[in-house]
């Protein structure tokens, strides 16, 4: 396979340079078509999964040819998975020189800086690459919403980091962590930096932002997006550096979510954790008194720690919410028929309640490295499905 893979770019190669030849008088030197060979091995070897002993190989074809568009691209990427950064990017910026356009290679070497931890360089090439797509013209570049930043692994997990270019749409994000199977080859889940206009809108209603603010929040997705969790709620932005450590937080479950819940059946995707029957799937009077009876248990002790918002007004005014829908949970538990309709309406404002709670507890990103006592209560309301 090798030597037909050698022997079929040769020939093209060889037809390329007769053709310059009789206008150029030029021809391949021996040492082009040495390091040819040498960069044809280390590209088999890429695809067998040997980036180490591929690197090898590029560096011989690097050293017959240092010019080679392929070899550098080739070789920095076999030396970054083979944990050889300072050579990623060193081959990679000599690639920047001769293709100072191409988006992709400006993506690898803010991957490559941001394993060097040398977050100067990384910087400055972002702006490089954001001032790039702003007047670029490049349909395929514009297409793309987002661009990978960052390669990480925490808790054996691989993960992918992809930053937004805008912050737009409905659920707009900034961040997507996306964490890889075992075989490093599809997104078993993904924690994200978000800020969606209902949570904002909220909040603006209640008050809890002023004018120009916008509240970002942690958010796990799981399960193909069936499981949701909430890790943090952040009145300031906070930055890529910040966010990938809470990340990892997560990641090696030193983090516990602020809030979670699930839709349909299959269970939580980390051990340990209850959930509760969708509302639509409640059928019987028995299991609809057993739903609302969890849910006055938990809006009770959420009442209480909504004691803790410093605006003690607001606190008062969410604290009068939540005792409003525990006493219409009351009075529909009493009912000879209860409507799913009613609970999934009850279970809404609960749930608009614990939003406005969280936006009021809102702030910097150290909030969630200490959180307080209201965290463990607002867990457990949104474990019902919506």
């Amino acid at each position: 396979m090798r030597n037909l893979v050698l022997a079929l770019t040769l020939g093209a190669l060889a037809g390329f340079w007769a053709g310059a030849a009789e206008e150029a008088k030029i021809a391949p030197t021996a040492q082009e078509r040495e390091a040819l060979e040498f960069k044809v091995a280390g590209d088999e070897l890429m695809e067998a999964g040997k980036p180490a002993e591929a690197l090898a190989k590029y560096k011989l074809a690097f050293e017959k040819d240092p010019k080679h568009q392929e070899t550098l691209y080739n070789g920095g990427l076999a030396a970054f998975l083979s944990g050889d950064f300072k050579t990623a990017a060193e081959w990679w910026k000599r690639l920047k020189e001769k293709a100072p356009d191409d988006w992709r290679l400006r993506a690898k070497l803010i991957q490559a800086y941001q394993a060097l931890n040398d977050a100067k360089a990384r910087d400055a090439e972002r702006a490089e690459l954001f001032a790039l797509r702003a007047k670029s013209k490049d349909e395929d570049f514009l297409h793309w919403p987002s661009y990978c930043r960052d390669q990480l692994s925490a808790n054996g997990k691989k993960v992918m980091a992809f930053e937004y270019f805008k912050l737009e749409g409905d659920r707009a994000m900034r961040y997507r962590f996306s964490v890889l199977n075992a075989e490093g080859n599809k997104e078993e889940y993904f924690i994200s930096l978000g800020s969606y206009e209902l949570t904002n809108a909220v909040a603006r209603e209640t008050g809890s932002l002023k004018e120009g603010e916008r509240l970002f929040h942690l958010d796990g997705y799981y399960q193909g997006e069936r499981e949701h969790r909430t890790f943090g709620m952040f009145k300031k932005e906070p930055t890529y550096d910040e966010t990938r450590a809470l990340v990892i937080q997560v990641l090696e479950e030193k983090l516990d979510a602020l809030s979670s819940s699930v839709v349909g059946g299959g269970p939580q995707a980390k051990s340990g954790e209850q959930k509760d029957a969708k509302v639509e799937d409640l059928t019987t009077c028995e299991e609809k008194v057993a739903y609302i009876d969890k849910r006055m248990g938990t809006l009770k002790e959420l009442a209480k720690g909504a004691d803790d918002v410093k605006d003690k007004d607001k606190g008062a005014a969410i604290k009068k919410e939540l005792a409003d829908v525990i006493a219409e949970f009351a009075t529909l538990k009493v009912k000879e028929n209860i409507s799913n309709d009613e609970l999934s309406a009850l279970t809404a404002r609960a749930r608009e309640a614990q939003l406005k709670l969280l936006a009021e507890r809102a702030s910097g990103p150290k909030q969630i490295e200490e959180p307080g006592k209201v965290n463990d209560l607002v867990k457990r309301l949104n474990e019902e499905d919506k």
